[in-house]
């Protein structure tokens, strides 16, 4: 019984862990080929710098509502729904460049719902993992999840120019909405442990 409910721990840890690393790299990918999309706008420079503003705001807004709710309601089903909806705006952003479409407020909605879909996924994606990490392994665990947004942001430019090359700014743009399609997918097989089932003396990692 105690290692089937390690091994559910070890499981979901992962799943995790895989799920940040998908998602970082498509958002280290998607500002770069917006940028480059966005140029082709009228107003390019104006268009730039409120695309980008109405996404962080719209993040800022939204991470409180976000945290408040990862307390009340499941942080798997925050997860996957705040997923789904980056994965619809992003989409509909690689559409709106495949047809070259100009028109910028609807730009800026999308940008918005994407931005907060991201507030509401950030203090629920670090709640969740204090769910399936023991406290003692915690800050490994935090360790692994910075390394894997990390790398991304390392290789993020190198990605952005090959996807580019290949498949346009808009193709670049959709690879970002397939991440989240794979993350919201993924997070589907997570099993998160009932509390009164584990106690806190099953943890997630000994042999970490």
């Amino acid at each position: 019984m105690f290692l089937e409910r390690r091994k559910i721990y070890h499981y979901n840890f992962y799943i995790l862990l895989f799920v940040r690393l998908v998602s970082s790299i498509g958002d280290r990918v998607s500002p770069i080929a917006l940028t480059f999309a966005v140029m082709k706008l009228d107003h390019p420079v104006m268009a730039i710098g409120l695309v980008f503003s109405i996404k962080t705001i719209a993040t800022v807004m939204f991470v409180i509502i976000g945290g408040i709710l990862s307390d009340r309601i499941s942080r798997k089903k925050i997860l996957i729904v705040a997923d789904f909806v980056r994965f619809v705006s992003q989409g509909l952003t690689a559409l709106f460049f495949l047809y070259h479409l100009q028109n910028i407020a609807l730009l800026l909605c999308l940008q918005f719902v994407s931005g907060a879909a991201q507030g509401f996924f950030r203090p629920a994606s670090v709640a969740l993992l204090a769910d399936i990490v023991d406290k003692d392994h915690l800050q490994k665990a935090n360790a692994m999840i910075n390394i894997s947004e990390t790398l991304p942001t390392v290789l993020g430019a190198s990605i952005a120019a090959v996807l580019i090359s290949v498949f346009g700014y808009a193709g670049a743009i959709a690879f970002d909405s397939i991440s989240f399609a794979i993350s919201c997918l993924s997070l589907s097989f997570l099993q998160i442990p009932n509390i009164n089932e584990f106690p806190e003396s099953v943890i997630f990692a000994k042999s970490f």
